[in-house]
Formats: C-alpha cells, structure tokens, sequence
C-alpha cells in the first residue's frame, strides 16, 4: 500500500493557531493604548516644561531690556505685559516666545490652552498671561 502525504492542516491544529493569536492580541492591544496614553501624558508634561521656562526666559530678558512690552527672543519680537514681563496670551505674545509646536493647537487669550489636533477632555496645558502659572491637565490622556 502507497502512503498518502498530508496536505494542509487538520481543524484541531488551525484551531491552535487561532487560540495563540488571540492570545497575543488580547494582550498586545491593550498595552498598546496604554502606550499611547502614556505617550500623551508625556508630551503634555514636556509641553509644560518648555512653556514654563519660556516664560521664565521672558521674563528675565523683559528685566534685561529695561522693562519694555516688545522684548526679542530668539530673533522674534514678543509682546509681554507691563510690569511683571509675562508673554501676552496672544500669537505675538506666548506664540513668538514658544515658537515650534508641532501637534498641538494654541487657543489664544488671557488663559491660553494647548490641545492635540484631536482634542482630549482633560488632557491640554495651559498658560495664564496675568500670573504667568503653567497648568498641565493630564487625567484624560
């Protein structure tokens, strides 16, 4: 009698190759959103820094250059307030001072809010031109 090779699979051993994928998956998927939260957070936090010491580093060429509302930054004129040199909430104001800030959209004013392009609730920083305080809202990331 001539043996017969096997071709293909039997059910049982594509039925053991499905249960490991889905294993994988359902651990896999859900770690990768975790990343992405965690990823989020991390650029609010890193926006927050960088907005602070903006601010700082107005403030201190604001002193340096006797006090005037148009301070230059990294060869950008800024518009600061009278007074305490705060970046104005405004393009001309903390928008010149920060400069680069890809991903994120300003909303401009006396509280200027930045957000992702796909806006998160709780998840922004934002920056108080009559205080100067930086506020990173992460919760929602």
């Amino acid at each position: 009698m001539k043996k017969i090779a096997q071709v293909g699979s039997t059910f049982v051993e594509v039925m053991f190759i499905v249960v490991i994928v889905c294993g994988i998956s359902a651990f896999l998927i859900p770690r990768s959103l975790n990343q992405t939260s965690s990823a989020r957070t991390i650029a609010m936090s890193t926006l927050s820094t960088a907005l602070t010491t903006t601010v700082m580093l107005a403030k201190t060429e604001y002193k340096i250059e006797g006090g005037h509302t148009l301070i230059r930054m990294s060869g950008r004129q800024v518009k600061v307030a009278q007074g305490t040199g705060f970046p104005e909430g405004s393009p001309e104001g903390i928008g010149a001072a920060l400069n680069h800030i890809h991903g994120f959209i300003p909303t401009f004013g006396q509280i200027t809010t930045y957000n992702f392009s796909s806006s998160l609730a709780n998840c922004n920083v934002t920056y108080d031109s009559s205080t100067g305080i930086v506020t990173a809202a992460t919760q929602g990331c």
